[in-house]
């Protein structure tokens, strides 16, 4: 019995031995499977992370990056509703910009003012929350609309110190409670939200600043151009004003003694020598249109400013190269503006100004084409334009279009555009040439209109 007894004993100890040992793998094996899950859900932070970081550095697009990262972080944590709200900073008040669950009418209408709600109060404090009930918490029970939601987090879009909005996914009464890990990594991804939002916000800023830096750049060039030409002009001016001063008298003394030897030529014995006096009579008297454009380029004409109406100068203009234009079998397209507001400048110069222009664009279509004046208002100057179909001016010669001497024909003599230049120059107007190829040219004149009558 005694040896039983102790047989029994003996038993009793392996078994408790071995349910002891049973236990510690049993303990053993669970620390494991807590282990393992956790360095799966690590990972899993992780590669969202790693998700979420590429996401926010390979594009600018706001939209498109609000809405993959929120579906990204809606995936991770396992929510089943949510929504990605930006700041409204004018009217303080947060709108929905990425959701998950909620219907297209709920996110057109939802306005969240700040301080109210869950949303309100997280991006007013500034502080995450973890809402583990949301029905029983006594700090939103009485805000409460979908009591089926139970489980909240809700994480601010900050970025050093600046509140951008907030983020919040929620889980039903059924699902199992956020955690604070869960709160922790919906604080990260708010973070890369809020950087994203505020680098888009500096890159914006920055291509709008570039765009009114290469429009101010431009405007320099362009007066330094101006610049240029009206000291180019201003130099060859007063050239040409000496040199008009000193051809005029001998010219007009060439002239007055031929035309008093044609007096004294008998018409029936002196044929040769009057056909050549006529001849020194037509060239002296082509010097001294010659001339006269030398004094008109030197801006030595006076003026006789008053309010002017742009349209019958330019019904004028027209008038005096009709016949001209339609024998060229050039097609005539009036578009003048009605009640144009008048300038202040001389009629007679401005009528010489759209002669030529439309004089230059007939002749740059021998085979015929269309020729297209229009006048209009933008802003406070009146706009001229003439335009031709004819075979455009190379790209290299729209540069010295105005230039004084610049011609590409072999009668010009290079001072009409130059002079032209100079007359809407002191009518405080621009001209500019548009042309391409094949294709036509477009001058546009630009005149200041007098204020009180605008």
């Amino acid at each position: 019995m005694k040896e039983e007894d102790k047989e029994k004993g003996q038993l009793i100890s392996e078994l408790a031995e071995l349910r002891q040992r049973a236990a510690v793998l049993e303990a053993s094996e669970t620390k494991h499977k807590r282990t393992e899950d956790e360095l799966q859900r690590r990972l899993k932070e992780l590669s969202s992370l790693h998700d979420i970081s590429t996401i926010v550095t390979s594009s600018f697009d706001l939209e498109h990056i609000l809405g993959e990262v929120f579906t990204n972080a809606v995936t991770v944590l396992e929510a089943e509703t949510g929504s990605l709200m930006t700041l409204d900073e004018k009217h303080q008040s947060l709108t929905i910009k990425a959701s998950r669950g909620l219907k297209k009418e709920v996110i057109s209408r939802t306005r969240v003012r700040l301080g109210k709600g869950i949303c309100g109060w997280v991006a007013q404090s500034g502080q995450p929350v973890l809402l583990k009930n949301r029905v029983t918490d006594p700090r939103f029970k009485p805000i409460v609309r979908k009591p089926q939601i139970k489980h909240a987090i809700c994480a601010p879009l900050k970025y050093k110190e600046k509140i951008m909005g907030v983020i919040n996914l929620n889980r039903e009464s059924s699902a199992r409670p956020f955690t604070e890990e869960d709160l922790r990594l919906l604080s990260t991804v708010a973070y890369e939200i809020a950087a994203a939002i505020q680098n888009i916000k500096l890159y914006n800023e920055l291509r709008t600043t570039i765009t009114e830096l290469e429009q101010a750049n431009k405007e320099i060039k362009q007066a330094q151009a101006s610049l240029i030409q009206s000291e180019k002009l201003a130099s060859l001016g007063k050239l040409a004003a000496g040199m008009a001063h000193e051809l005029n008298n001998p010219l007009g003394a060439v002239s007055g003694r031929a035309q008093l030897l044609l007096m004294d030529m008998d018409k029936d014995k002196d044929l040769q020598a009057i056909k050549n006096l006529w001849t020194i009579v037509e060239q002296t008297t082509r010097a001294s249109k010659i001339v006269g454009n030398l004094l008109q380029f030197a801006r030595e004409a006076k003026q006789e400013v008053e309010p002017v109406d742009i349209n019958p100068v330019i019904e004028k203009s027209i008038s005096l190269t009709r016949h001209q234009i339609s024998l060229e079998n050039v097609e005539l397209s009036m578009e003048l503006k009605p009640d144009l507001p008048r300038i202040m400048g001389d009629q007679n110069q401005l009528q010489q100004v759209f002669v030529n222009l439309i004089t230059n664009a007939w002749e740059a279509m021998p085979d015929g084409g269309k020729l297209t004046i229009s006048t209009g208002l933008l802003q406070e100057s009146l706009l001229i334009k003439v335009t031709d179909t004819g075979h455009g001016i190379p790209k290299e010669n729209l540069g010295k279009l105005f230039d004084p001497f610049f011609t590409t024909r072999e009668t010009g003599t290079g001072l009409g555009l130059s002079i032209i230049h100079g007359i809407i120059e002191a009518h405080n107007g621009t001209i500019k040439a548009q042309s391409h190829l094949g294709q036509g040219s477009t001058f546009t004149v630009k005149f200041p209109v007098i204020k009180q009558e605008s």
